[in-house]
């Protein structure tokens, strides 16, 4: 067995997302959480309190009981206070069996209305100096120069780093030599404006992959939008994988994350593709029985909502509903070493893992439902930013924010610009 080890992570909280507090946070109607618990906001702001109430949280017609306490938080894994059981997703049980109500939806069974992933083009290059740059999704565009531009410090400006843990240079505009003017992050600035366009403007497309029209396989549950997700493996070799025509418009580490072992592995399982990287005899059997583990884990996952039609908000809550009972593992942390399971292997089999860990799985449950994530950090402390209609949100760990962090990073001047991510998301 190869062995996969990983450094120390670093403490690190989200301190908007998990502060430990007696009062809700007023976040987006829907599951939320704290270092407490989770708890579901109504949408007049309520929330249940010594109660039962049936929620669909994923919209797919069937509701599961759950109980919330006197605080509001829900009960997991217990038998509540008029003697029921629930499970660890704080669902009510009977007879082994989870208890529900509604009738499933069938939309699974069509093609029509399946959403997916606009991949835009990320770069556009207008002359030697000159790019147009996309990196954050959506349909707008920034002009970045990358031509010299002289010597601030003979002005006496300084390039020093930030809060946010980024540098820049502390002037507000600049003026190079050939005239351009620049913010601190090299953006072009013209009539005290950072200088955008559209995609329109720009002549470019959004042009989505296209939907294999098969019928919904439940055995092989991404089978039919493995080109609208980008998922699509079978055109992918060791021999083509660093052509850039292959590597879906450049986004970024997406062709990584795919062709890496274990994704490649579970990947062709899951949609039907061939691995041409390794075939079963290159992977040990620790690997394959975990591997085969993970992707049955995924293939129950998958049929159990109606992705294919879901948006991309909805998606990503089923991400944060896998997640529930999934812990960070101090021991590993403190023993430095995580052992020789894989990352999704020890998140989505074992329940625990720790930052490194938490970030790779999330990025792959990301990848597999289409939805652009990108990990910031290392095996030291890595965090990650997910995308979901066109809003990009904060993780770390097992918990994804609720707020969209473009609204809570911009406080008015780079110092406080957002400590944790620096001025761009590279999705």
């Amino acid at each position: 067995m190869r062995k996969r080890t990983l450094k120390r992570a670093t403490a690190f909280t989200l301190t908007a997302a998990l502060t430990i507090s007696s009062v809700m946070p007023a976040f987006a109607a829907g599951w939320q959480q704290n270092a407490k618990g989770w708890w579901w906001k109504n949408d007049n702001a309520t929330y249940p309190k010594n109660e039962w109430v049936w929620l669909d949280g994923n919209g797919d017609g069937v509701s599961e009981c759950y109980y919330f306490d006197g605080n509001g938080y829900l009960v997991t894994n217990t038998t509540t206070p008029d003697g029921c059981l629930v499970n660890a997703d704080g669902q009510w049980m009977e007879n082994g069996q989870v208890k529900t109500k509604g009738t499933a939806s069938t939309a699974q069974s069509s093609v029509a209305g399946i959403k997916g992933t606009v991949y835009p083009t990320l770069e556009l290059q207008v002359n030697d100096h000159l790019w147009w740059m996309n990196h954050d999704g959506g349909t707008v565009y920034t002009l970045y120069y990358f031509g010299g531009i002289g010597d601030p410090t003979a002005a006496g400006y300084q390039y020093k780093k930030y809060p946010n843990m980024q540098d820049y240079w502390d002037f507000d505009t600049w003026t190079c030599p050939d005239g351009t003017v620049i913010d601190y992050n090299r953006r072009v600035i013209e009539n005290g404006k950072i200088k955008t366009a559209t995609a329109e403007e720009l002549g470019l497309s959004y042009e989505p992959g296209k939907i294999r029209d098969v019928p919904y396989d439940s055995n092989m549950p991404l089978k039919r939008v493995v080109d609208f997700y980008a998922l699509n493996i079978e055109q992918i070799t060791p021999e083509n994988v660093a052509d850039p025509s292959i590597r879906h418009h450049g986004l970024h580490n997406h062709i990584t994350t795919l062709t890496n072992p274990a994704s490649v592995y579970i990947l062709s399982r899951l949609s039907g593709q061939k691995n041409n990287f390794h075939d079963d005899g290159w992977y040990s059997e620790q690997e394959r029985t975990e591997y085969n583990a993970i992707a049955d884990l995924l293939r129950d996952w998958l049929n159990s909502f109606d992705f294919e039609h879901m948006t991309e908000t909805q998606r990503l809550e089923e991400i944060r509903k896998l997640l529930r009972g999934s812990s960070y593992d101090h021991a590993a942390k403190e023993a430095r070493n995580t052992g020789d399971k894989s990352n999704y292997y020890r998140v989505l089999i074992e329940k625990k893992g720790i930052c490194i860990e938490f970030a790779r799985t999330v990025e792959f449950l990301s990848l597999l439902l289409g939805l652009k994530c990108s990990i910031i950090g290392d095996s030291e402390h890595a965090i990650y930013a997910i995308q979901a209609d066109g809003i990009p949100y904060a993780g770390e760990n097992g918990v994804i924010d609720y707020e969209d962090h473009r609204v809570k990073s911009k406080l008015g001047t780079r110092q406080s610009y957002n400590y944790y991510y620096g001025e761009s998301i590279m999705y």
